[in-house]
C-alpha cells in the first residue's frame, strides 16, 4: 500500500533512538553545482514537508560523522536496492514474486521517482560502523537477485543517496512518491539468513577481515591524529593500506573520493593544494588495487598477501599498548577479544574537509 504521511517512513529509516551521526542532504544546482548539508535525523520529516516540489533534493540512507564517506559511516537502519522504473502496472508485483522465489523478505517501502524504484528493507536493529560489510553484502545479495531488472550495482556502497519524497525529479518532471509501505522490519535472524544463503563462509569471512582492517586503521589514525604529521614519509603508505582493503567495498570512483578525503586529513590541507602530489597515487590505487597489486615508486606491491598484516604493523610501528588499548586485534594478529571493547562506540576522527551549507540554501527555489 502507499501512504500519504511520509513522516512514518522517515521515522523508520532514521529513528530518533540509538542514533549516531547525521543525515546528509544534497542538491545539485544548475549554476552553483553540488551543495550538501548535515542534519539531525529527527529533522528529516520536518525538512521534507518544507521541500515540497523542490527539484533534485537527495538524502542519505545511512548516517555519517562528517562527509558522506564509507570512512565516516556511523550507522544505518535500512538497506536498499535501486532498479529502473517501469510503465508496466505489474512491475512491482513481478519484483515481489522474484524476491519471494529467492527467499528474500519483501521490502518495507518503495520510493518511485519516475526514473528509479528504490526498495528499502528497514532493520529492527541498526548496523553500526564495524558492521558496514553486512550492509555491502545485503546490497550485493539483493542486487544479484534483481539483476534481471538491471539493478544499479554502483550503489552498493554505504554512501548511497536517494530523492526526498515530495520533491521533483527534474529529468522526468515527476513528483517523488512513496509507492509502497508495509511497515515490516527485518530482524537480525532474517538478515543473517539472507547473507548465509547467498554467500559462502570464505567470502563472508574475507570481507569481515577487510572491514576490521579498515576500522582498526581508522582507530589508529584517529588516536595518532595530532602526531601523525611528524611522519609525512608514511602518508602514501596510509593511503595504500586503507585503499587495499577499501577496494573490496568501493567502486573505483568512490574509492578515489574516499582517498582524496583521507589525503586532506593527512596533510590538513584542501585537495586543491595537494592534488599534484597525490593524484597519480590515488588514481593508481583506485583503479588497480582490486586486482591485488600496485606499481609504486618502481616497486610492484602485492596487496593483501600472506604477510600483509605484518608489513602494515611493522611500517606503522604499531605497539602492543595500541593493540590492547584500541583493540587492534586483526592488525596485531591477536586471537582473543577483549569483552569490554565495543567498536561501535569507539570514537574516530572525521575524515576529509567539510563544506556544508545551511538547509535553507538547499531549499531555495533556485541558485
Amino acid at each position: 500500500m502507499s501512504i500519504d504521511r511520509p513522516e512514518i517512513f522517515f521515522r523508520l529509516i532514521h529513528p530518533k533512538e540509538k542514533t549516531l551521526g547525521d543525515v546528509i542532504l544534497e542538491r545539485h544546482f544548475p549554476t552553483a553545482g553540488m551543495r550538501q548539508s548535515n542534519i539531525s535525523p529527527n529533522k528529516l520529516a520536518s525538512i521534507a514537508s518544507k521541500a515540497c516540489l523542490i527539484p533534485d533534493l537527495f538524502f542519505s540512507v545511512a548516517r555519517f560523522n562528517g562527509r558522506r564517506l564509507l570512512l565516516n559511516f556511523e550507522q544505518t537502519s535500512a538497506v536498499y536496492v535501486q532498479i529502473p522504473a517501469s510503465t508496466d502496472l505489474e512491475h512491482i508485483m513481478k519484483v515481489y514474486n522474484l524476491l519471494d522465489k529467492n527467499l528474500i523478505p519483501l521490502p518495507t517501502s518503495i520510493i518511485d521517482d519516475g526514473e528509479f524504484l528504490t526498495l528499502f528493507w528497514v532493520l529492527k536493529t541498526p548496523l553500526y560502523r564495524h558492521e558496514f560489510y553486512k550492509v555491502y553484502l545485503l546490497h550485493k545479495a539483493i542486487s544479484s537477485v534483481l539483476a534481471v531488472y538491471k539493478s544499479i550495482n554502483s550503489h552498493l556502497s554505504v554512501d548511497f543517496t536517494t530523492r526526498l519524497i515530495g520533491t521533483m525529479n527534474s529529468k522526468k518532471n515527476k513528483i517523488v512518491s512513496l509507492a509502497r509501505h508495509s511497515g515490516r522490519v527485518l530482524s537480525n535472524d532474517q538478515l543473517e539468513s539472507v547473507l548465509f544463503k547467498r554467500f559462502g563462509a570464505d567470502e563472508y569471512q574475507k570481507l569481515q577481515k577487510h572491514a576490521m582492517i579498515i576500522q582498526e586503521l581508522l582507530a589508529l589514525f584517529s588516536d595518532r591524529f595530532w602526531t601523525i604529521s611528524q611522519r609525512p614519509e608514511l602518508f602514501e603508505e596510509w593511503l595504500i593500506y586503507f585503499g587495499a582493503s577499501m577496494a573490496f567495498f568501493c567502486e573505483s570512483k568512490q574509492l578515489k573520493t574516499e582517498l582524496i578525503a583521507l589525503s586532506e586529513s593527512l596533510e590538513i590541507k584542501p585537495w586543491i593544494k595537494i592534488k599534484d602530489q597525490y593524484d597519480d597515487l590515488i588514481t593508481n590505487i583506485a583503479e588497480n588495487s582490486r586486482g591485488g597489486y600496485l606499481h609504486h615508486q618502481g616497486v610492484r606491491l602485492e596487496l593483501n598477501r600472506e604477510n600483509w598484516l605484518d608489513i602494515i604493523s611493522h611500517r606503522l610501528t604499531i605497539t602492543q599498548c595500541e593493540i590492547d588499548t584500541l583493540g587492534l586485534y586483526t592488525l596485531g594478529e591477536v586471537n582473543h577479544r577483549n569483552p569490554s571493547f565495543q567498536p561501535a562506540l569507539h570514537k574516530v576522527h572525521t575524515i576529509g574537509s567539510n563544506q556544508f551549507v545551511t538547509t535553507e540554501i538547499l531549499l531555495m527555489k533556485q541558485a
